[in-house]
């Protein structure tokens, strides 16, 4: 495995760990003899208070993967519309089952936003529709009315809306945007969410999903390990969540830095689209970009396996102010 010095590939809170997730960690270890909550309960109950939904409509997972696949394994889609370009793994999960895919693609034409006529997408004969909000690996929010209008289009045909917000509360004003909010309204709605990107515990693997429909969940648990989530991943869970000046700082930090390489980007002989959360997606003419930038020891996404993209889109990470100026200048001595 090629190792580098800047990795702008993975899109990861720039911050490292929460102060508070290391002692939690390390006081759990004691208990690690014993068998972990399987219901993740403290959890559970923290993230009741922070999404203001009762404690009932959350279920834990080893990482937003692992829901992904329970979720198709519950319900066996025959047929699911996945809007692209998105995450690679909601199509191999759907593979496992058989499942027909349709791809509903987002208009290059107009920076990927979300158009209002999207809904009309949902026809006949579907059985589930996954939706990144904010997309990855675009960076483009689903305002909340067009939101609306698919949900109440999917409602009225019986398909089942997954909405992956793993990349949602790097948005500053995510509780205005984030789908949580209606799943009590919208029984046919469920909501992923991960501590992987915002909090950067990637090796826990640790993730919830949300869901106003009580069988609905039962069925989710029920396709998949009990004891799904390990004792420590639960307690960093716990000390990120009690890290209360964790999202503020990054707030700060991704907005001011992405505004920074969206300018620096903007001099530069490429295309850089629009983005609410921690990353950018451009197009560059040059071919083999990415392999140029590896002799500079950076690492770049190559968004070819992404539905609808090739090799000349690139996704980068929003890193510290440092790397991304090192970034900058790697891409202004390649592109002059």
């Amino acid at each position: 495995m090629e190792k580098y010095t800047y990795d702008f590939s993975v899109n990861i809170n720039p911050l490292g760990l929460p102060e508070g997730v290391i002692p939690h960690v390390a006081a759990s270890l004691e208990q690690c003899r014993n068998y972990p909550d399987p219901s993740c309960g403290a959890l559970g109950t923290l993230l009741s208070g922070k999404y203001l939904l009762p404690k009932e409509r959350f279920f834990f997972g080893n990482g937003a993967d692992d829901l992904l696949y329970r979720i198709v394994c519950a319900f066996q889609p025959r047929r699911a519309l996945i809007i692209e370009p998105a995450f690679e793994e909601y199509e191999r999960a759907l593979r496992t089952v058989s499942c027909q895919i349709v791809h509903g693609v987002l208009p290059e034409a107009r920076g990927f936003a979300f158009p209002e006529d999207l809904p009309d997408l949902i026809t006949g004969g579907l059985d589930m529709v996954f939706l990144c909000n904010p997309n990855n690996p675009t960076g483009a929010m689903c305002p909340l009315p067009i939101l609306r209008k698919i949900l109440d289009r999917a409602r009225e045909r019986r398909v089942t809306v997954v909405a992956d917000e793993c990349f949602m509360e790097f948005v500053p004003e995510w509780r205005s945007c984030s789908a949580k909010a209606l799943v009590e309204e919208y029984g046919n709605l469920i909501v992923i969410d991960a501590f992987t990107k915002i909090y950067a515990l990637a090796g826990f693997r640790l993730g919830f999903c949300v869901c106003g429909d009580p069988e609905m969940l039962r069925a989710i648990a029920r396709h998949g390990q009990s004891y799904g989530v390990s004792g420590p991943a639960q307690a960093a869970g716990i000390g990120a969540l009690k890290s209360e000046e964790y999202l503020p700082s990054t707030y700060r930090l991704v907005v001011e830095e992405r505004e920074f390489l969206m300018t620096g980007l903007a001099g530069l002989p490429l295309k850089v689209y629009p983005s609410r959360t921690n990353f950018l997606l451009f197009h560059c003419a040059f071919p083999l970009l990415a392999d140029k930038l590896k002799r500079y020891g950076i690492k770049v996404r190559d968004c070819s396996e992404f539905y609808s993209l090739d090799s000349l889109y690139h996704r980068i990470a929003v890193s510290t102010h440092e790397n991304n100026r090192y970034l900058l200048q790697a891409l202004g001595e390649i592109l002059s």
